[in-house]
């Protein structure tokens, strides 16, 4: 942004009388045409440069702005090998103030599409952690009420084991009382 800040309004009205660009130029014309949501052709960028806001229309662009389709549509443009500062900086020192721009715009977007997908990914993951949290609080919360029932069961066990042993001694006792006693003789009738 300072790069562009301190091209002289002069130097855009080279650029503005260029009409027969090299294909590196041309593409710098484009990549700005297609970030301003223009038609990305060299004659949609040469009506942009030439508007007399044009630093300021690209110091205040909002570079949040930069979509998918905008980034898909700046993409050939960015692969092609003839759009590098090297190539352009020999024909237009201008025109290279500007590539360095679109670079940027096309660098800050790319960032921002993938710092979104990680966000993105870490509210799903953290969605599902919730999820599964909850799912762990109920499932604990069955297992506790299975452990309750559990131990009352080990009591209620427990305490039909008590009570068999006491019946046990109570039948012993019974049965050697039964033993210890002469049988009844009935009278004859």
């Amino acid at each position: 942004v300072e790069a562009i800040k301190s091209i002289p309004k002069t130097s855009f009205a080279e650029l503005k009388s260029i009409s027969r660009p090299p294909p590196s130029v041309r593409m710098v014309f484009e990549g700005v045409a297609i970030l301003m949501l223009q038609p990305g052709n060299f004659d949609a960028g040469k009506k942009l440069i030439s508007n007399s806001n044009i630093i300021q229309i690209l110091t205040e662009f909002e570079k949040e702005t930069i979509g998918e389709e905008t980034l898909k549509k700046l993409q050939p443009t960015i692969d092609n090998p003839d759009f590098n500062k090297e190539t352009i900086e020999p024909v237009s020192k201008q025109a290279a103030l500007l590539f360095s721009w679109v670079s940027a715009m096309h660098s800050y977007g790319l960032m921002r599409r993938n710092t979104a997908a990680k966000t993105d990914k870490q509210k799903k993951d953290t969605a599902q952690l919730a999820d599964s949290s909850k799912r762990l609080d109920k499932e604990k919360k069955s297992l506790a009420e299975v452990n309750a029932q559990l131990d009352q069961a080990v009591k209620n066990l427990t305490s039909k084991e008590t009570e068999l042993k006491q019946l046990d001694v109570m039948f012993t006792r019974v049965q050697k009382w039964s033993n210890q006693r002469k049988p009844l003789k009935l009278a004859p009738t």
